[in-house]
């Protein structure tokens, strides 16, 4: 463990989120500054070097969930403003931003790429005091959502194989909490969620 240079911040300032790069040579992380109680998305290099704003809006009152799509290009971030969240992707190069899923009062506990890059998952809780999350998936320009697990149970996305055809997740459906994975072909489910491992607790 090491520390980044360049990256000390003054004291009334906060570092809430950090995602490394796939390539390893750089940090994105949302920071938070109390003195105008603003948010801000930021850039810097393991080494230090380079160091620049990203993002930065006003109006925004978090920013969490930080994802690197596999090339390096995208980054997911849940932005919120006052008590809506929204999935946003923020270029790397530019900090240009595309909102691709308004969430109302909603807010994805995890969302991620697919290992190629095209599709996004994420879960959602049913609705705002509910601990029963659902499962979906979406095309990485905010096109073409289904449901990929709907389920009266905690599903909790996990993540994508390397390959891309399953993706895995944590639910409490039997009792205890269990891994499944659940096949994608073309970005659709064809069939039911298999179960991978018993009883691994609760790791989200």
């Amino acid at each position: 463990i090491r520390p980044i240079p360049n990256l000390d911040k003054g004291s009334s300032q906060g570092i809430l989120n950090s995602a490394i790069s796939p390539d390893e040579t750089k940090v994105v992380y949302s920071l938070y500054d109390g003195n105008d109680k603003s948010y801000e998305l930021q850039m810097i290099g393991l080494d230090g070097s380079g160091r620049r704003s990203l993002y930065r809006d006003k109006k925004l009152t978090g920013i969490s969930s930080l994802e690197w799509s596999k090339d390096g290009k995208q980054i997911l971030a849940i932005f919120q403003t006052g008590d809506a969240y929204q999935l946003t992707a923020v270029a790397a190069a530019d900090g240009s931003a595309q909102i691709l899923k308004h969430f109302g009062n909603l807010k994805p506990d995890y969302v991620c790429y697919s290992p190629d890059g095209k599709k996004i998952a994420y879960d959602l809780a049913k609705a705002e005091t509910s601990n029963d999350y659902d499962i979906f998936i979406m095309n990485a320009d905010g096109s073409g959502e289904i449901p990929l697990v709907r389920h009266p149970a905690k599903d909790k996305l996990l993540g994508w194989t390397p390959r891309g055809d399953l993706i895995l997740f944590s639910s409490d459906r039997s009792g205890s909490v269990d891994a499944y994975g659940i096949h994608v072909v073309e970005g659709q489910a064809p069939g039911d969620p298999l179960l991978i491992k018993k009883e691994i607790g609760n790791i989200k």
